[in-house]
């Protein structure tokens, strides 16, 4: 079995088909090594992991699937044209995040991609400032586009010129509505040019739902109608009408996009109001499926892509990716996503002592000899 990250790929592990998951990249490289990059990440990952401070020594089969996301990353900087995004299930501890340090940091010093960028999506802002301080680099290669100037501080002040770029994820949610392509998000490029690396922390979803009850859409109208009589007069029709409807689908009232934007449809509004006029806006004129329910009544229901098409190839680190079943049926149905070889923790070699006693308190209280601890 091959076990040496940097040698060629030869068998698999048991169970897992030359076809599967763990020849993902089998086609971008040319004779199954990996390049420079990869290389370089593993040899400094390995480096770390047999220090004091880390003290970890991952398996051969683990070992496969960290070089599978060394490999990916230096694939993504090579612009290897794969219209999918790839998704590293290995558990808590394994070394991801690690790997994808080292290999940021190969890609920087790497003098083939001196005119390119990276990429990270995170959920929180504690994940970025972590990020940041585990890396360890120069304050201008570093750019953080976020709510919070405090954690935007710690980059370039302009980050736009900073080779690797954090940023939240709701950032890129918001970015990418009506439908904006990541090639025109200027915010997230490098001096003008898409990232080539994208890597994303978490949990992802494709998509995300929209829905719209009649209360919520009668209660935007006491703000509405002063600005657009006419419209908060089609809006109130609709959700009146929509207690007639379960099963079928209709037409959403159709606001003039081109003349009010979305940005400025929100402001309209205040608190809640402004998530329903979020949905509103972006259900616009589109069909959509009512459903009734107990707590709402009567409830239109559709959802929207939140991942441009383009954003490919993308790196994603998900511990809990083989918990999730949204990722089987991802994968399986709306496709685009491929798992990347992420074989599960293994205990072997660990011995476990039983010791057949009660642990409460009345076994305590009743102990006719003392506890060995």
């Amino acid at each position: 079995m091959l076990g040496v990250p940097g040698e060629p790929k030869g068998s698999v592990p048991d169970g897992t088909s030359e076809e599967g998951s763990f020849n993902a990249l089998a086609a971008l490289l040319e004779d199954g090594t990996s390049g420079p990059l990869a290389s370089r990440a593993i040899k400094t990952a390995r480096e770390k992991f047999s220090s004091p401070e880390f003290d970890h020594s991952p398996s051969d089969e683990h070992w496969l699937g960290l070089k599978e996301i060394a490999d990916l990353f230096e694939a993504m900087a090579e612009e290897a044209d794969i219209p999918k995004r790839f998704m590293s299930s290995l558990s808590p501890g394994m070394g991801k995040t690690t790997i994808a340090i080292e290999a940021t940091k190969a890609f920087l010093a790497d003098e083939r991609f001196k005119g390119d960028g990276v990429i990270y999506f995170l959920s929180r802002l504690e994940e970025i400032k972590a990020l940041i301080e585990a890396m360890g680099l120069d304050k201008k290669d570093v750019g953080v586009l976020t709510s919070d100037e405090g954690i935007n501080a710690l980059g370039n002040p302009t980050p736009e010129d900073a080779r690797v770029l954090f940023t939240t994820q709701n950032r890129l949610e918001g970015y990418s509505k009506n439908g904006t392509l990541f090639a025109g998000m200027k915010q997230l490029h490098y001096k003008g040019k898409v990232r080539k690396v994208k890597v994303w922390d978490e949990a992802i979803l494709p998509s995300t739902a929209l829905t719209l009850d009649k209360d919520s859409l009668l209660g935007i109208l006491r703000d509405l109608r002063p600005k657009k009589p006419e419209l908060a007069a089609s809006i109130e029709e609709f959700a009146i009408s929509l207690g007639k409807h379960d099963g079928d689908r209709i037409t959403m009232p159709d606001i003039d996009r081109e003349n009010l934007s979305h940005d400025d449809f929100r402001g309209y509004f205040t608190g809640r109001d402004k998530d329903t006029a979020e949905a509103l806006h972006s259900l616009s004129g589109r069909v959509v499926r009512v459903r009734k329910d107990n707590l709402n009544g009567a409830v239109g229901l559709d959802y929207e892509d939140i991942l441009p098409p383009d954003m490919t190839p993308l790196l994603i680190l998900d511990a809990s990716g083989g918990l999730r079943k949204t990722y089987g049926f991802w994968e399986e149905h709306r496709g685009g996503l491929q798992k990347l070889y992420s074989p599960p923790k293994s205990y072997q070699g660990l011995t476990i002592h039983h010791w057949d006693q009660g642990a409460g308190k009345t076994a305590y209280r009743n102990r006719e000899r003392p506890f060995p601890c």
